[in-house]
C-alpha cells in the first residue's frame, strides 16, 4: 500500500476534486442568474417585459420573484463566457437595478 492508498483508508484523505477543460468537453455549464428590478409601465406589465427579456437568445427562463428584485433571469453558456447581448437589457427604461451571477456545475 502506498502512502495515498493509507490517508485515504484512515479518512485523512476524503476525496477528490475535478477541474474540467470545458473547451475539450463540448459542453456548456455555466449558468448566470440576473436578479432584475422593473418599474412596471403603463399598459406593459411584468409579463410583457419578462416576453422582451426571454427573446434574448441565452435566456433560458424568465421567473416573477417576490423581495428584493422582481424577475430572476437564467441563462446557460460556455465556461465563462460573458453573454454580451444581453447588456442592453440594463437600458431598458423600465429596468432599475440588475445583479450577475454566475453559477459553475
Amino acid at each position: 500500500m502506498n502512502e495515498l492508498e493509507a490517508m485515504e483508508q484512515e479518512g485523512i484523505i476524503c476525496g477528490y476534486h475535478t477541474l474540467i477543460n470545458w473547451d475539450k468537453a463540448g459542453v456548456e455549464k455555466v449558468t448566470a442568474l440576473i436578479e432584475v428590478r422593473v418599474t412596471p409601465q403603463r399598459g406593459m406589465g411584468f409579463d410583457k417585459i419578462a416576453e422582451r427579456i426571454y427573446n434574448y437568445p441565452e435566456v433560458n427562463s424568465v421567473y416573477l420573484i417576490s423581495g428584493g428584485f422582481d424577475l430572476m433571469v437564467t441563462l446557460r453558456g460556455r465556461h465563462f463566457v460573458r453573454f454580451p447581448s444581453l447588456y442592453p437589457i440594463s437600458f431598458l427604461p423600465w429596468i432599475r437595478y440588475s445583479a450577475q451571477r454566475q453559477t459553475l456545475f
